[in-house]
């Protein structure tokens, strides 16, 4: 186990050498890209606000605390509670689904995509949508090939251990297809695995560059190594193999990543809209999410990390660009998930500004 350790870090030490571990990620986003992003292309669709405007504003809110289940989380339903007060005065029509109601506010698989469904119904240009979901994120084997990495991602309903999971490609289905030009929807989810959850195809990294989602094995393996070296660095030497052997089986399969690859068309065929639909998750698709406690109180750390940013930020006018660097630097040094951004359709996030409606 230690020589294969071994082996890693001499290959790791190669690519980091000199490199600022605040700065990997940064690097990790140039590694390897679509077409586009190799190519160097900036972005240049917009995605305008409706503030001012008389479109339906309609929000879901769904928090999830598997209350005296083994897979119980603490935070959940006071990240709803903390969002509600957050957006309660832009938008006039909540549904709330949490694990402390009754009936259909319980967030059963059927409630859910019932509620996905009456959050874009009728949905017309003008209108604005703002989902959050909090609770257990998790992957299973994709079944029609639009996955690069053979894992489709998915959300856990309360009862999902009986009724099974939603899965990424069902929601886009329901929630991103159905939205008309000139529409938008503001996401947020705060759960593992989380990266690619609405099946967005695009995805920017720090820098603002474009980058598509399909994933490289090298570029998976040489985030994995990185962290193997940082765990093997505080002493933890269990997780240090652990994340050191995961990232050496990437390295032995094929590569995958393939600009014009089957995968790759497919995602930007079928999950391409002109809807504006802005995406934020906790982390990447192979990472989990924090369940933390903050000020004494259960929260996810995404949903804390973008109300204190969105909160200290009233009044101003932040790019998409920076809310993404702001949302990673509160979370930097705390914890090890790396929030996502991720688009409909292309988007300048030097030049497009965060919006709630």
């Amino acid at each position: 186990m230690l020589r294969g350790l071994g082996n890693l870090v001499n290959k790791l030490e190669k690519a980091v050498e000199n490199v600022d571990p605040n700065q990997v990620e940064k690097m990790l986003g140039k590694v390897i890209g679509g077409d586009e992003a190799t190519a160097g292309r900036k972005p240049t669709g917009n995605m305008a606000s409706h503030e001012g405007t008389n479109g339906k504003r309609r929000a879901l809110l769904i928090g999830i605390n598997y209350t005296g289940t083994q897979s119980q989380l603490s935070g959940c339903i006071n990240d709803v509670k903390n969002v509600h007060n957050f957006i309660k005065d832009q938008y006039s029509d909540i549904r709330i689904l949490t694990d402390d109601q009754q009936g259909p506010n319980v967030p059963t698989k059927a409630n859910i995509i019932e509620s996905f469904k009456w959050l874009v119904s009728g949905a017309q240009p003008g209108d604005s949508f703002f989902l959050h979901y909090s609770g257990h994120g998790s992957t299973q084997k994709d079944e029609d090939g639009d996955e690069v990495d053979g894992l489709d991602n998915t959300i856990c309903p309360l009862d999902y251990n009986t009724q099974g999971m939603i899965v990424d490609d069902d929601m886009n289905t329901i929630l991103v297809q159905a939205l008309p030009e000139g529409s938008r929807m503001v996401a947020i989810f705060d759960c593992c695995h989380s990266g690619t959850m609405l099946d967005l195809p695009f995805m920017y990294t720090i820098d603002g560059n474009l980058e598509v989602t399909c994933k490289s094995n090298k570029r998976a393996a040489l985030e994995g190594g990185i962290k193997a070296l940082k765990d093997f660095q505080k002493g933890d030497k269990q997780a240090a193999m652990k994340e050191a052997f995961s990232a050496l089986s990437l390295l032995a399969k094929p590569e995958q990543n393939i600009p014009n690859s089957e995968a790759e068309r497919k995602t930007l065929e079928t999950k391409y809209s002109k809807a504006d639909v802005l995406m934020f998750s906790g982390c990447k698709d192979n990472q989990t999410s924090a369940d933390a406690k903050i000020n004494g109180e259960g929260c996810g750390a995404m949903s804390w990390a973008l109300l204190s940013v969105l909160d200290a930020t009233r009044g101003q006018r932040l790019t998409l660009k920076d809310l993404l660097a702001k949302l990673r630097e509160k979370l930097q040094g705390k914890y090890e998930q790396i929030p996502q951004m991720s688009t409909s359709h292309e988007v300048d996030v030097n030049n497009n500004y965060f919006a709630l409606v």
